[in-house]
């Protein structure tokens, strides 16, 4: 199997413990602050050090903190696989970077700290206490995955309420002979684009409403902003975590739906999906002010990481493809040239001719480059030609919050 074509094997499940005794939540506040300290702990000395050598820190510094830190020896090793996790992301990150500190509390568990039982789950404290504490699963469709063997979790508290997010594996899904494949393809003014080579599926989620919302959320800390340059810094303050709040459940509900519709989609054709790698994705694409400014804050990696996580659980295996040139390139000839694209949103081949939606083009060049990972190292353009003539299916337009109805032909 290619290295590029994996199958998911992890699902977070969300866990909500209901409110325990005094006694037991004194020990739960003391275990997440425990832990974001030690995090934090390690975090300093990794940039004293100036390495992100598990092997260095763990070697020069786990005497002391299992000395400074009341934890058990797991949850001081999960702290440091956490910092180290943190400041790689931030060495990597470019542009203007903030040292990065662990604010909100937390604690990981490793799997043999925790257990999860039918209507509880149990953790395991320093000094050989143990604390039960009963849950709810918040969706009901992981209820599934309680009875298994869980990896890991991380505890929070969030307004006062208690949450476990448990990680899981999963079975591979079952992979068909048949070879069928959907491109999905990221953009603004359509979220995403879902093709395949045929023609026949063509299914588009307009980026309208996520455009217009986002824009009103703009407008919305503008005012508050001015309002705390007039003196009322505390009362803007809440408003603005308030506000963002909302805006990040709409586009985490937003994701999932969009998701749930792609994955359907590709249930119903038997077809892989492909997507594209994400790396680059804010540097491609180009937009106006506006725009750019909604490009930079949808949360792409959220949405593919629901995608994983749901095709999962649907059995359907997920394609990672190089995007390069994936809207450059005519799908019908394989010609590939700067002035194929005329627009944002139209595309002629200047060597045959081929005119076609933009986000079609893009979607589709995904899934032949996902084919040709499946052939024996054949070109798209070989295959492009095998796969035609294309027949233009119906094309949809969907709504974010609608779920299209897909006709395969």
């Amino acid at each position: 199997m290619h290295k590029n074509i994996y199958n998911i094997f992890m699902i977070t499940v969300k866990l909500q413990l209901y409110k325990p005794t005094k006694c037991k939540e004194q020990r739960l506040f003391s275990i997440i602050r425990e832990f974001t300290s030690c995090a934090n702990w390690y975090l300093d000395k990794l940039q004293e050090s100036r390495t992100t050598s598990r092997v260095k820190i763990h070697n020069g510094y786990y005497e002391t903190a299992r000395k400074s830190f009341r934890l058990l020896s797991a949850n001081v090793q999960l702290a440091l696989d956490k910092a180290i996790e943190t400041q790689r992301a931030f060495l990597n990150k470019k542009g203007k970077k903030s040292v990065p500190k662990f604010k909100k509390q937390f604690a990981c568990f490793r799997q043999d700290t925790f257990k999860i039982f039918d209507r509880y789950v149990q953790f395991n404290m320093p000094g050989r206490e143990r604390v039960n504490i009963p849950f709810k699963v918040c969706n009901p469709n992981h209820k599934q995955f309680i009875k298994q063997q869980p990896k890991r979790s991380q505890l929070i508290n969030k307004k006062g309420k208690w949450f476990l997010y448990v990680s899981y594996e999963t079975d591979k899904p079952a992979i068909d002979g048949n070879i069928n494949i959907i491109g999905v393809d990221l953009g603004v003014k359509k979220i995403v684009t879902v093709s395949n080579p045929e023609a026949s599926v063509n299914v588009f989620f307009s980026g309208n409403k996520a455009i217009y919302t986002r824009n009103k959320y703009q407008r919305y800390r503008k005012q508050i902003q001015r309002a705390k340059d007039t003196g009322k810094a505390k009362r803007g303050y809440r408003a603005l975590k308030r506000i963002s709040g909302k805006e990040k459940n709409w586009i985490k509900d937003t994701n999932h739906k969009i998701s749930k519709q792609i994955v359907n989609i590709a249930k119903q054709n038997k077809a892989d999906i492909a997507i594209e790698n994400l790396k680059g994705i804010r540097e491609r694409i180009k937009a106006t002010k506006k725009v750019r400014r909604m490009l930079h804050s949808w949360s792409f990696r959220q949405l593919i990481s629901f995608l994983q996580y749901k095709s999962a659980m649907a059995g359907v295996r997920i394609v990672s493809v190089d995007p390069r040139h994936t809207s450059q390139r005519c799908p019908r000839c394989g010609h590939i040239s700067k002035d194929n694209r005329k627009s944002q949103s139209a595309f002629k081949c200047s060597q045959c001719h081929y005119s076609v939606n933009a986000d079609l083009v893009g979607s589709r060049n995904i899934a032949l480059t996902a084919l040709n990972l499946y052939g024996e190292g054949k070109r798209p353009s070989e295959r492009a030609v095998m796969l035609l003539p294309m027949a233009e299916g119906k094309t949809l337009m969907a709504s974010c919050l609608e779920a299209p109805s897909v006709r395969a032909g």
